[in-house]
């Protein structure tokens, strides 16, 4: 049902497995270049440190180029938990930085 909303109401799509979800859209954030902006990746306690992050961040980079976008966007909400987590796991997926400001980090991939 969170699927069905997050499309309605915000327009994003997402991928759901057993280990946990990613939440994207396209083009979504009034930059110069077409992207696909990754908003969201969660992974169950149990399924983390088990690359499922990276493996849910390759899906995107590969559906990112079969649309023949520019760049994958991420962001890392600075106060959230496990912020410092998420920031290293970007920048090991050669992430770099595109912008910041008081509440998040904003990295970015070449896909082209």
């Amino acid at each position: 049902m969170y699927k069905d909303y997050i499309k309605e109401r915000l327009g994003r799509e997402m991928i759901e497995t057993e280990e946990g979800f990613v939440t994207y859209a396209f083009n979504c954030l009034g930059l110069p270049f077409t992207h696909i902006y990754v908003e969201d990746i969660y992974v169950k306690k149990s399924s983390r440190m088990k690359h499922v992050a990276r493996s849910f961040m390759d899906a995107m980079s590969i559906l990112g180029k079969e649309k023949g976008v520019d760049r994958l966007i991420g962001s890392v909400c600075v106060g959230a938990n496990g912020s410092d987590n998420s920031l290293r796991a970007a920048i090991a997926y050669d992430m770099k930085l595109l912008s910041a400001n008081a509440n998040a980090i904003y990295l970015y991939k070449d896909l082209k």
